[in-house]
């Protein structure tokens, strides 16, 4: 297959393949593969008369209309970037964006139904956009407010009348397409994608998802997005139809369907189901490609099934291109709907590391995904800061997603880093809590943020109540009583609806103004107890269990003094078998309070003391706490962390069933160990009941607990 590095050369090639063939359909224009050309070539012929070239830049504020289709490939005939504006965006975020990109003229339909183009232009002062040198008029409309008057216009028409441009100035490594990222705390991103980059990723994507010159194809997907920008660059690619809907409606979107006999589509969680929402049958429907955005419709694809309506999960963002990678059509619903899958070009390259230590994890780990291949973006426009750290040294791009390795090259998606919840040691998708407490008939749906408290990161959740349903703490810890005690949320908040922000892929939840809300509304007396022990024991003989004492004495390299497993060498009966010679890093032993609460909520009276702990804390996330993490317990004893207890046998003889109370799984399957955790002794010191424990975590890149 030859391979495009232009985008020119590649609508050319579609063009001189399938001249006739029907390239977009708006209302009841049709328009071929070679109209669609020879209007592009008119274009840029009248843009390149008015000194539009290679370098410039055109902010494309538009719906989805053929005309972005047509401005685009005649500005990427000249060499000229498009920027991709929001049409949702209001007036300090269009300025900004056409500010920063340093945009020569606006692209835009100033009387477009639905949109309020000419309301947010007079909210704009002209004279804050100095490089801002024209607006480019798209159906007739114009801007006659808020300084504008006066701003030279090129009517759309004027440049469908002026001599073709049939050569091509683009160069693959030239600048293509701008996005901006759904960044909710700072100004987004700007995203700069060559033309290299999108040809490839559209020829890619076309022949993974078997597009062609028989596919018929629904544009419901904002076009200045990049879920919808790379759905149509790979349709087009392929000679394939584009059927467009310039604002998205169910009944709408339904109608087209069945009109136009469409067989495939890319849309969010919330549109498909506002399509299941008209009750039509859609035979000629051969897929959805799905983003899941929306916890409260976790079960669409399978809702969608029961219609014949198959969604298929995706993975993609600015950075790397949506559609980037997809499930395959085939897999039970159960794997088709999970986000992520298998990248869409052969030359892909997916890795999972560790957030703490940057190794690569193997199959099946949760951990930071990292991405390859030819549809990375070159840069960020003017952040050369933020464009170095994006990339590993490798040449990878660092997502800032979580996501775990699949055999045969796939992996799975399971949320952003900064929503996913590092609890109990281990990093835990807000999901798995928030799909949990939706089943429950109160909650219509559940978001879950962690705060940080003096026990470490905590959930809350914020809950909006199922209609004629009220708010129950009680009933709701019950219902989590179930997940791990380190899952279970702090706190419930009612909420009327979630803060949203609203992208060109979707809506999507601003967890951080959640978490903002979580920190200002957990009141004083529900937060928690400063960190202290609770009780400590010691036992001289090798028993199970040891005696709670009014006070320990630590004794430095040594442990607990007048304990069975004091020593500098390994004492516990199993090592000293193994070798007897080995260091002794489990000179004391701690439990948290907490995990006994869980314990006795279980129906097991277990005491401080009774599984052979010889300190018990409250207000401290022990598990949570990396590998060589000091802790000042009372005035001088100072121990070192060295890694968590494994539950024995032992366990069960003590009380029946013990140890399975003491292990539980990630959503992963990873094994999580709750037993309490191990040290060494520093300093030396007495320790008793009451005492406060200060926490001194070791220099970066922290170490996760593993057993010793």
């Amino acid at each position: 297959m030859t391979r495009w590095k232009t985008l020119p050369d590649l609508f050319d090639a579609a063009c001189e393949r399938h001249p006739d063939a029907v390239a977009l359909v708006w209302d009841d224009e049709l328009i071929t593969y070679r109209q669609m050309m020879k209007q592009a070539e008119h274009v840029a012929g009248g843009l390149k008369a008015r000194g539009f070239g290679p370098g410039d830049r055109i902010a494309f504020w538009l719906p989805n209309v053929p005309a972005y289709v047509v401005l685009l490939i005649a500005c990427a005939r000249l060499g000229v970037a498009a920027v991709a504006v929001n049409t949702r965006f209001g007036p300090g975020e269009v300025s900004d964006i056409v500010r920063r990109s340093g945009a020569r003229a606006l692209a835009l339909w100033p009387d477009f139904g639905g949109l309020a183009s000419d309301a947010v232009m007079t909210a704009i002062d002209a004279t804050s956009l100095p490089r801002l040198e024209a607006l480019i008029e798209v159906g007739g409309g114009a801007v006659r407010a808020g300084g504008w008057e006066n701003a030279p216009r090129i009517p759309l028409e004027s440049l469908l009348a002026a001599d073709t441009y049939e050569g091509t100035l683009a160069m693959p490594d030239a600048d293509c397409v701008t996005f901006t990222t759904s960044g909710t705390t700072s100004a987004p991103k700007i995203v700069v994608q060559p033309q290299h980059a999108i040809a490839h990723h559209a020829q890619d994507v076309a022949a993974a998802f078997g597009f062609g010159p028989r596919t018929v194809s629904l544009q419901a997907l904002p076009l200045c997005g990049v879920f919808g920008f790379a759905q149509a660059m790979a349709v087009l690619a392929s000679g394939g139809r584009l059927v467009m809907l310039a604002k998205w409606d169910g009944e709408r979107a339904a109608g087209l369907i069945r009109q136009w006999e469409v067989d495939s589509l890319f849309a969010s969680d919330d549109m498909v189901q506002r399509l299941l929402d008209t009750g039509q049958d859609f035979p000629s429907l051969n897929f959805i490609g799905h983003a899941a955005f929306n916890t409260a419709l976790a079960d669409i694809a399978e809702r969608a099934d029961t219609r014949g309506i198959t969604l298929r999960g995706l993975y993609g963002m600015s950075e790397c291109m949506a559609l980037y990678s997809v499930r395959p059509l085939a897999a039970p619903v159960a794997e088709r709907k999970k986000g992520g899958g298998t990248p869409v070009s052969p030359e892909a390259r997916v890795r999972v590391t560790d957030p703490d230590t940057g190794e690569t994890l193997p199959i099946g780990e949760t951990g930071a995904l990292e991405v390859a291949g030819p549809s990375l973006f070159a840069r960020y426009e003017g952040n050369p800061e933020a464009s170095a750290a994006a990339f590993t040294a490798d040449g990878f791009f660092r997502t800032g997603d979580l996501a775990r390795l699949e055999p045969d090259g796939a992996f799975e998606f399971l949320g952003r880093m900064g929503d996913v919840l590092r609890l109990g040691g281990f990093l835990v998708n807000p999901a798995e809590i928030e799909e949990h407490l939706q089943a429950h008939p109160s909650v219509r749906a559940a978001q879950v943020v962690a705060i940080g408290t003096a026990q470490g990161m905590r959930p809350v959740a914020f809950i909006i109540p199922a209609d004629g349903q009220t708010l129950d703490d009680a009933a709701l810890l019950a219902h989590c009583a179930p997940l791990a005690r380190y899952k279970q949320p702090v706190r419930f908040i009612g909420i009327e609806a979630f803060p949203v922000t609203e992208s060109a892929n979707g809506v999507k939840i601003r967890r951080t103004e959640l978490r903002r809300m979580a920190e200002s509304e957990l009141p004083p007396d529900k937060g928690p107890e400063p960190p202290q022990v609770v009780a400590v024991s010691r036992q001289r003989e090798h028993k199970f269990s040891k005696a709670n004492v009014a006070e320990i004495s630590l004794v430095a390299g040594l442990g607990v003094e007048g304990d069975a497993h004091q020593g500098a060498a390994v004492k516990h009966r199993s090592r000293v078998a193994a070798n007897p010679d080995q260091p002794n890093l489990r000179q004391v032993h701690l439990i948290h309070q907490e995990l006994l609460e869980e314990l006795h909520r279980g129906g097991f009276d277990v005491r401080p003391g009774a599984m052979g702990e010889n300190i018990t804390t409250q207000g401290i996330a022990l598990l949570d706490l990396p590998r060589g993490t000091r802790l000042l317990l009372g005035e001088t004893a100072i121990i070192e962390i060295t890694g968590l207890r494994n539950p024995c046998a032992q366990l069960d003889k003590h009380r029946s069933g013990l140890m399975k109370a003491l292990l539980d799984r990630t959503p992963d399957g990873t094994l999580i160990r709750k037993a309490g955790i191990m040290a060494i002794v520093i300093e030396g010191g007495v320790v008793k009941p009451g005492d406060p424990i200060r926490i001194d975590l070791p220099p970066p890149p922290h170490q996760r607990l593993e057993p010793v």
